[in-house]
C-alpha cells in the first residue's frame, strides 16, 4: 500500500496523475490536509493503517518539517509495517508502483535523480538535436 499525505491538493493531484500513466490502483491512496474543512487527516490515514496492518505501507509526504510529516511520523512508533518517505515527486511515485518488491532505496535515487536543470542538459546539445 502506497499513501500519499500532503497540504492542499498534492497528493491527490499526484495520484491522479500517476493512475493516467500506469492505470488505476487499489494500492493508491491520496489525503489531501487543509482542504474543504479538513486540517487533520492522522485519523484517517491511521485508519487505513490499522486495516492493512499486516502489509508493508509506504506513506509519501510533501515537505519535511512541514506539519503533515510531523502529524504522520508519530505514526511510526505504533506502526512497524510503516515506512515514510518525504519530498514526493512523481517519479519517486511511479518507481514504487512499478518497481520489484517496492524497493525504497533505488526509488529515493530515481525520485533524486529525476531533479534535472534542462537548461544546463539543453546546454550539450545542438539546436537540430532536439
Amino acid at each position: 500500500m502506497i499513501i500519499l499525505a500532503s497540504h492542499g491538493h498534492l497528493a491527490s493531484g499526484m495520484k491522479h496523475t500517476a493512475e493516467m500513466i500506469v492505470g488505476i490502483r487499489d494500492d493508491l491512496l491520496a489525503f489531501d490536509a487543509y482542504c474543504d474543512g479538513v486540517d487533520s487527516i492522522k485519523e484517517n490515514v491511521t485508519q487505513v493503517i490499522e486495516e492493512c496492518s499486516d502489509e508493508p505501507i509506504i506513506l509519501l509526504t510533501d515537505i519535511l518539517g512541514g506539519s503533515v510529516n510531523n502529524e504522520l511520523s508519530q505514526l511510526v512508533r505504533d506502526f512497524p509495517n510503516v515506512k515514510i518517505l518525504t519530498g514526493m515527486n512523481l517519479p519517486l511515485i511511479l518507481s514504487l508502483l512499478t518497481g520489484d518488491s517496492r524497493d525504497l532505496e533505488s526509488a529515493i535515487d530515481e525520485g533524486k535523480m529525476s531533479i534535472i536543470n534542462v537548461n544546463k542538459l539543453l546546454e550539450h546539445f545542438e539546436e537540430d538535436d532536439l
